[in-house]
């Protein structure tokens, strides 16, 4: 019972919160979550980084290396760059200097492979998982590539199987998490979909639920209701000591930040007008769906209003990064995105806009440490669900064009 009423509490106090002033003692003290409430005007102005190229990996001019679909990159302690390639379940590892090492890893149903990863993470171990969406697992490798078992998400009471479909997973500071779904198909009508941001241990159980909703089964109702789809799958970053930070609101500036254990140690919030989005954006968002490759009519409908946040990250020393609706709309000639930069106690300290010849519409931007970026070119962002192998109708052939590009960042005079 005390564990339900610490549970309403917090739901209470989240739907009460009367954003304070820029001391969060003064709400903590009070029993409400403590918060900072931002102006639109950062304190410290608009920084221009421009980013320079130290390496590429381009298919015109690495013929020698077999490379598919960039889906992720991240980057060790030692300065190598890891790429998820999605296309053929393998990472390719890379050193700093652009020099390639290795490719773990590859695809199948073995020790140490997968299918279709969607997502890359260091493990607690050391050593590497890559994310496989369902069954819900991540397939462990260490860095010369040798298997570690698998880790399977899966309920608290689960013995074994799983129900739940990953979008992401992040390990940091001691904090293993996870954010996906209960999986629907044709098969399985319960009508609701549970969507969950959990935090878990070494072993993929669930430990605490950061934060969930539930929707309506897309199978079911034939419809994508953006509004009501909207969760935090892409908009959540583990911070360095274990912090989780989300934006759970789909027409606010906000970012909850929550301790490992569960508890509301946060809110980061702004000024912010949400951006009206044009026909052409609108028809261009949206899902896919296919099962054993035919494709399922589903209409989608689309919000008027992009929402406020689009990603998030959290430098080694606690700032958090947001990238906001208009983040990549009516930039300076040059200028890929402009981010905004909050310290580690949520204060609006600065706007950094980067520099770089990027395609906004077509490029996706990785951070992989601090002052460093990876581009990869022709990232493709639209979602897409397929259920069952059918005879493999519908699948895309061949490679999209694309670079992958390594920069560090030069603040500019």
């Amino acid at each position: 019972m005390a564990a339900i009423t610490t549970a309403l509490r917090n739901v209470i106090a989240l739907l009460t919160l009367v954003l304070s002033g820029p001391n969060p003692a003064a709400a903590a003290d009070s029993g409400e979550i403590p918060s900072i409430h931002n102006g639109p005007v950062p304190a410290a102005g608009r920084e221009m980084w421009t980013l320079e190229e130290r390496w590429r990996l381009s298919p015109e001019e690495d013929r020698d290396l077999l490379v598919g679909r960039i889906q992720q990159v991240i980057a060790g302690e030692d300065g190598m760059l890891y790429l998820l390639d999605q296309q053929l379940a393998q990472v390719h590892v890379f050193s700093a200097e652009g020099d390639y090492l290795r490719s773990l890893s590859r695809e199948g149903d073995g020790p140490g492979e997968s299918r279709s990863p969607i997502d890359l993470v260091f493990l607690p171990s050391g050593g590497l998982g890559l994310v496989q969406a369902f069954p819900a697992r991540v397939i462990g490798v260490d860095l010369k590539g040798d298997p570690l078992g698998a880790i399977d998400v899966r309920a608290p009471k689960a013995v074994k199987g799983t129900d739940r479909y990953l979008r992401r997973v992040r390990c940091r500071g001691g904090t293993f998490a996870y954010s996906g779904q209960t999986l629907s198909t044709s098969r399985r009508r319960s009508g609701r979909v549970r969507k969950m941001l959990v935090v878990c241990d070494d072993e993929g159980k669930e430990k605490v639920v950061i934060h969930e909703s539930e929707t309506r089964d897309i199978m079911d109702s034939k419809q994508w209701v953006e509004k009501e789809e909207y969760f935090v799958h892409d908009r959540w970053e583990l911070g360095p000591g274990g912090r989780v930070f989300l934006a759970p609101e789909f027409g606010r500036y906000a970012v909850h930040v929550y301790e490992p254990d569960g508890t509301p140690s946060l809110i980061i919030s702004r000024d912010f007008e949400p951006r009206r989005r044009t026909n052409e954006e609108k028809e261009g968002k949206g899902v896919r769906v296919q099962v054993s490759g035919r494709e399922i009519d589903i209409e989608n409908i689309v919000e008027d209003d992009a929402p406020c946040i689009d990603d998030l990250h959290v430098d080694s020393d606690g700032a958090l990064w947001v990238r906001h609706a208009r983040s990549r709309m009516d930039q300076p000639e040059g200028v890929l995105e402009t981010w905004d930069l909050f310290d580690a106690r949520g204060r609006f300290q600065r706007q950094v806009s980067l520099a770089v010849d990027a395609d906004p519409a077509e490029d996706q931007l990785f951070h992989v440490g601090d002052r460093r970026f990876v581009l990869v070119k022709g990232y493709e962002e639209r979602i897409s669900i397929t259920i069952g192998s059918g005879d493999g109708e519908g699948v895309e052939e061949g490679t999209p064009p694309f670079e992958v590009i390594y920069y560090e960042a030069v603040p500019s005079d």
